[in-house]
């Protein structure tokens, strides 16, 4: 049988042992150096000059003199006897004053425990707060709310990645299948993306990293300001509100500002590559194109100034600004050739209507209808 406890060497008693008080006492002298241990410091590596009876230290890595080769040991300071040494074993706790500090022998060094008197607590390999965390999410929180506040001032959320083509992104789960993402996933653009099973993505808005273009992917609905009865509104030091359509594609056909009902287009502005035109297109209930009804023709160099005017009479201008007249032309009007058999009812066109009619008698020329009959303009007989 072993003449030592296992764990921290206190002497037995032996059978029959004469001066039984002399091993008792020095069990009780061990258990008082090592259980509840405080010690002054850890790092002094020489023995102050000065001990008080029952002081205790760890003797620090570079111990000399009378602590030289007990680097790591408790020393116990007692008087009449000097300093006594006891080897640590893994796991042994004590508290350091001088750092105001709780420290753990790992077999090898005494290292400190976070947590305690403020301690920061640094390079913990995990932590679970309320769930468990893992070897790819090390820190994980189970709760209904998370908050990050400032400490003063502002408050930063930072997310760093190593590379341009890594991911740093916020992501949004149900189920534990992703729904949302933004941020920079696979270069430095910033970027907003959405899925419905959490496999297949779609951008919906990509924001370039120089700050050139944003690039959205579906279409981009506004709800409507009801109170102002508005989509879009402008609250810049600017009295007005721009906005541009532009196709950088590299074979771009054309730009357009589609506008419907119910999903189903009925109009389009459009603009088509390639051509000097500016066209408003029409569209049936079906969606079916009806024809361009409005085309404005670019002039590259000539000037379009009122080419067509409408003033807040109804006056209609071509060319011009309109005057007294329904229609002020500056210019030639033309009314295209009909035939007598192409000509529609008078009774339909109504009284006042005009046409040139390609084949009245007496030659070529402008009439109108009277209601009943087409007459011509130079005699006032039935074309």
């Amino acid at each position: 049988m072993s003449e030592v406890s296992p764990v921290l060497s206190l002497p037995y008693i032996a059978p029959a042992q004469a001066q039984k008080h002399v091993t008792h006492n020095e069990a009780l002298r061990v258990l008082d150096a090592l259980v509840q241990p405080t010690v002054a410091s850890r790092t002094a590596g020489d023995p102050p000059a000065s001990p008080l009876h029952g002081d205790r230290y760890v003797v620090g890595p570079s111990a000399s003199g009378l602590w030289a080769a007990h680097a790591g040991d408790l020393a116990l300071f007692e008087e009449g006897l000097g300093w006594s040494f006891f080897a640590a074993k893994h796991g042994w706790v004590v508290h350091v004053r001088d750092e105001d500090i709780l420290c753990a022998f790992d077999g090898s060094d005494w290292q400190p425990l976070g947590l305690y008197a403020n301690q920061p607590l640094q390079n913990v390999p995990q932590l679970g707060i309320a769930t468990g965390a893992d070897e790819t999410n090390r820190l994980a929180v189970a709760s209904d709310a998370t908050l990050l506040s400032h400490a003063g001032n502002g408050h930063q959320l930072k997310i760093n990645k190593a590379m341009a083509a890594d991911t740093a992104s916020l992501l949004f789960q149900t189920t534990w299948g992703g729904r949302a993402e933004m941020g920079t996933t696979g270069s430095d653009d910033f970027a907003v993306k959405v899925s419905a099973d959490g496999s297949s993505w779609t951008d919906v808005m990509v924001m370039a990293a120089d700050g050139s273009a944003t690039q959205f992917g579906t279409p981009v609905i506004v709800d409507e300001d009801v109170a102002a009865d508005r989509l879009i509104s402008s609250t810049h030091k600017h009295s007005y509100l721009t906005m541009t359509l532009n196709n950088s594609h590299a074979d771009p056909v054309a730009s357009s500002i589609q506008m419907g009902f119910g999903g189903v287009r009925r109009y389009a502005c459009l603009v088509h590559a390639g051509f000097e035109q500016f066209n408003i297109t029409a569209y049936d209930a079906a969606g079916v194109w009806k024809g361009s009804p409005v085309v404005l023709e670019f002039p590259g160099s000539a000037s379009m100034n009122n080419a067509l005017y409408i003033d807040k009479n109804s006056h209609v201008g071509i060319g011009k600004a309109p005057g007294a007249a329904k229609l002020d032309i500056d210019g030639i009007a033309r009314l295209k050739p009909l035939s007598k058999s192409a000509l529609p009812a008078a009774s339909t066109v109504g009284p006042g209507g005009i046409a040139f009619v390609s084949n009245a008698a007496g030659g070529a020329q402008p009439a109108y209808s009277d209601g009943t009959n087409w007459r011509k303009m130079s005699d006032n007989q039935v074309v």
